[in-house]
């Protein structure tokens, strides 16, 4: 039998979303709790600084009859790398609700993954780094964002085992910022939509694929621009493809993508991510990235290699090394060392 090497390490090493801690189940209602404490510490070019955090969470359900479930999640991150008083507060990452119909189709609204993650989340697996080529947090649709209202539909409504289709709308949001009259344009979107294939372990051989488009309307700030740029046109759009090998504790993936006025300044973008990793049996886990965005003017917007180990004492504990070595031209001092050591449950 094949073994699944995210699989493995949930079973040897311990992934803090699968080994929540449940507090409550009784009556058909259910909350688990997770967490981490994350102490890591980097170094570029001669500087170094201390990013450590917490984060904190919970999943909940209720069954509300045979067929249909409630179920809400939250997570949140604390800051805890600045002096008291001086921190950057508290940043909440995920906060939804929805409905689930027997376990084939469901609905939320809320804080949740924009829906061109479900490509980025196949090459976004390594110790430190990566995730990056196109994706930022509320950017359009790409990570996590505010407002999205969010359908699936798991093995094509029990049709076609693996067969998982998604479609996602978010409303105007052109605020994100605590002063009003300096908004930050990257974290603005207009009304946006977006939709995913994928294809879950083909034939039981380890290989799953994925696809994703996104639309969103650009706002008028965004139009205007600032300093740094500004966004042609009138959408942001986004199509992506990744495919991916998970069995017999390797793990290899890669993802290809293009944009139109996804980042600020940049008319049209490639977007190319690849990353392997091994699971031994005693808790070691290697791994190795490569990212690349490039504009259509040929300019190189991010390119780096990513060297990085995890090692698992047990479950809960986890320590982890990476290594980025920037490819910009002139970036080479920016190569970076990330060491960190994490409690989850």
């Amino acid at each position: 039998m094949k073994k699944s090497a995210v699989a493995l390490a949930v079973m040897v090493l311990g992934v803090t979303s699968v080994h929540a801690a449940e507090i409550y189940n009784k009556d058909g209602n259910k909350l688990d709790l997770y967490g981490k404490v994350k102490a890591v510490h980097s170094w570029t070019g001669g500087t170094d600084a201390d990013g450590t955090y917490a984060r904190l969470g919970f999943r909940g359900e209720t069954q509300i009859n045979d067929q249909l479930t409630g179920y809400g999640q939250f997570e949140s991150q604390f800051d805890a790398s600045k002096a008291e008083g001086s921190q950057n507060g508290v940043n909440t990452r995920l906060a939804f609700a929805g409905l689930d119909y027997g376990h084939d189709v469901s609905f939320d609204y809320g804080r949740n993954y924009g829906i061109a993650y479900d490509v980025g989340a196949y090459t976004d697996t390594l110790s430190e780094f990566g995730g990056d080529s196109f994706e930022d947090t509320d950017r359009f649709l790409t990570t996590r964002t505010a407002g999205v209202a969010t359908l699936r539909t798991k093995n094509l409504f029990g049709a076609v085992d693996g067969l998982n289709i998604g479609a996602q709308y978010q409303g105007k949001g052109d605020a994100n910022s605590e002063d009003p009259t300096k908004p930050n344009l990257t974290k603005q979107h207009g009304n946006g939509y977006g939709f995913s294939l994928g294809y879950d372990n083909i034939a039981d051989s380890g290989v799953s694929a994925i696809a994703t488009y996104t639309n969103s309307s650009i706002t008028a700030a965004q139009k205007k621009g600032n300093k740094d740029g500004k966004w042609d046109g009138e959408n942001a759009e986004f199509w992506g493809a990744g495919l991916k090998y998970d069995a017999n504790a390797i793990y290899v993936a890669t993802m290809y993508g293009e944009s139109h006025n996804l980042i600020q300044d940049a008319d049209k973008a490639e977007h190319f991510e690849a990353m392997a990793a091994y699971v031994f049996d005693f808790g070691l886990r290697p791994n190795v990235g490569y990212v690349h965005a490039r504009d259509n003017n040929n300019n190189d917007l991010t390119e780096y290699v990513a060297l990085g180990t995890d090692y698992y004492f047990n479950k809960n504990i986890v320590a982890d090394v990476g290594y980025k070595i920037n490819l910009l031209d002139g970036k080479d001092d920016d190569n970076q060392v990330v060491a960190g050591l994490t409690y989850q449950f």
